[in-house]
């Protein structure tokens, strides 16, 4: 069970960090403007996030 719960947890970090990364490239403004650094910031994080968890389990 907590396989199962790791691998639903490490599928919830790995689609915010495609879903941040879309929406940072397809954002319509003028590139890196405040709000296009913000998303690319919060993509930065998610998918950080996401390899910091996918790693930890490789240990």
């Amino acid at each position: 069970m907590k396989g199962q719960v790791r691998g639903l947890a490490l599928e919830l970090l790995r689609q915010d960090c495609v879903d941040c990364l879309v929406v940072a490239d397809e954002y319509e403004g003028v590139d890196f403007d405040p709000e296009h650094l913000k998303l690319i910031d919060k993509s930065e994080k998610a998918c950080r996030a996401y390899d910091d968890a996918l790693h930890k389990g490789a240990r």
